[in-house]
């Protein structure tokens, strides 16, 4: 069974790894906003094939990552991380990312360090509603 299922154009996107070796993980698209979870801690890996994922697909430029509690990399890994995103050519996007506890919270705010796409708005949110509210602040802004 494959690990990624592309739907048509305006229909919700759903990836889902299979592998019981491996976190899983579903890409959703809720309103305007896409809509990353993961239902255990993601790899280094993981993440960048995630980010490849997206570039392939349409209308990303909200997205939210939802990060479980145990979420743990090194500072090396979340380094290579935003460099590896900055890489990709996303178009301007606004990213909320999602950690209820401290530890991947404070990962998450490396990442938005490391960060050095200007056309990338990164922010990170202790809860969803909270993230849900900034990405639908800055789209009702522009129009």
């Amino acid at each position: 069974m494959p690990d990624w299922i592309f739907s048509c154009p305006g229909r919700s996107y759903i990836s889902m790894n299979l592998s019981p070796n491996k976190p899983m993980h579903s890409i959703s698209r809720e309103d305007f906003i896409v809509c990353i979870r993961f239902d255990l801690p993601p790899t280094k890996q993981e993440v960048m094939g995630i980010n490849r994922q997206l570039v392939a697909m349409k209308d990303v430029g909200y997205r939210m990552w939802v990060i479980p509690p145990a979420f743990d990399l090194s500072q090396k890994e979340i380094r290579e991380i935003a460099h590896d995103g900055n890489q990709l050519g996303f178009p301007p996007s606004r990213v909320a990312m999602v950690a209820s506890d401290d530890l991947p919270y404070g990962l998450l705010r490396m990442v938005d360090v490391y960060r050095e796409n200007p056309d990338l708005k990164t922010r990170v949110f202790r809860s969803e509603p909270d993230a849900v509210q900034w990405l639908t602040e800055e789209r009702d802004q522009q129009g």
